[in-house]
């Protein structure tokens, strides 16, 4: 017997755990902007996520049920650990795995263009050429590493089965290439909105807690940087041990898929985690009209704001808009200088409405 014991099942436990709470906590997103009827294609980019996320984590679980992955290789029979089947699985999860980080990327920078479909804000017609472009980046680069990763070796069967003569590609360049990018995407869907989310003055709840949502995204980033230095750096049993040392690498390879899942989703919970805990306290009041948010009063109300029905206020052309399942809108300043707050050096303010069904004081 070999000296390793199994861990197989750790492998198991995390897939299990992290794919069901990040399904629920989507399915309670789509449930609930489909009731509320703000359901839109980042959504729909999500759901595809997830639909891939469950195929790599079906991938996984069979690999350590059926193939004995995660014991020693003198443990498992000679049949299993000759199987082409194995290195059939890893394939197809290398080509999935293609699809589901770009498609979480996607449905945020979706919901970024959202936000800024129809401000004229010097800064935010900056930011919405940033979003695109990554937009672009993201679709090139990743449709790229899926036909490479289907087609890295010819013929394609020699991708699996190493006597079959034919040639493949650099897998370490490749590989190398491909984190590089995958990290490069990352920093930029972090970092693209929280310039003209912090550049607001008067910091609403809301847009405190979407930049922090936005900011979870960085424990999806550190576990990408973790797992790029594992790939090539990786440990003294990889050559002689691969179905036990699988499970290490790929461990995090899950909790970064769905991690990835789970941040993309919060973004837009905040409504949602207002109405669970309406349920929980029912004496949380709901407000069922929207209210608009606009400059502090000049008058001397403190940190009061004034609130008009947002039915009275004409529909303007220059706004930002938060959608989430309410939707928050942060409008240019127009007040002449001296009115309320100063204007200065040509610097704007932001006002904010909230619009549609709210729950809860905000």
């Amino acid at each position: 017997m070999a000296e390793l014991e199994p861990v197989g099942h750790q492998l198991v436990i995390v897939t299990l755990v992290f794919g069901i709470v990040a399904f629920v906590t989507l399915s309670i997103r789509i449930g609930f902007r489909t009731r509320s009827r703000k359901y839109d294609v980042s959504d729909t980019c999500l759901i595809a996520a997830m639909v891939c996320g469950l195929v790599q984590s079906a991938i996984q679980i069979t690999l350590v049920a059926a193939f004995d992955y995660g014991k020693a290789k003198a443990d498992i029979p000679v049949d299993l650990r000759t199987s082409t089947w194995p290195a059939k699985l890893a394939y197809i999860n290398q080509i999935v795995f293609k699809l589901t980080t770009p498609l979480c990327k996607l449905s945020l920078c979706l919901l970024y263009r959202t936000m800024c479909s129809t401000s004229t804000d010097r800064i935010i017609r900056m930011t919405r050429l940033a979003i695109w472009g990554t937009i672009y980046l993201i679709v090139g680069v990743y449709t790229s590493a899926f036909l490479i990763s289907i087609f890295q070796c010819t013929p394609i069967s020699k991708t699996w089965d190493k006597k079959v003569n034919g040639t493949c590609i650099d897998l370490v360049a490749f590989r190398m290439s491909t984190a590089v990018f995958n990290l490069i995407t990352s920093v930029l869907v972090i970092t693209i909105p929280i310039p003209t989310l912090v550049r607001l003055k008067k910091h609403r709840p809301e847009v405190k807690q979407l930049i922090g949502l936005i900011l979870l995204g960085s424990v999806h980033t550190g576990l990408s940087i973790a797992r790029f230095v594992i790939m090539f750096y990786p440990g003294p049993l990889t050559k002689t041990e691969p179905q036990y040392t699988h499970i290490f690498n790929n461990v995090l390879a899950v909790i970064e898929m769905h991690t990835g899942i789970l941040v993309a989703t919060l973004v837009v919970m905040r409504p949602t985690f207002q109405a669970m805990y309406k349920l929980i306290n029912p004496s949380y009041q709901l407000h069922g009209d929207a209210m608009y948010y606009g400059k502090r009063s000049s008058r001397g109300v403190g940190s009061s704001y004034q609130m008009q029905s947002l039915k009275a206020k004409n529909k303007r052309k220059d706004q930002f808009s938060i959608l989430e399942t309410t939707e928050i809108r942060i409008l240019e300043d127009v007040a002449e200088p001296g009115v309320g707050e100063q204007v200065s050096n040509d610097r704007r303010e932001f006002q904010t409405h909230i619009h549609g069904k709210g729950y809860g004081h905000v």
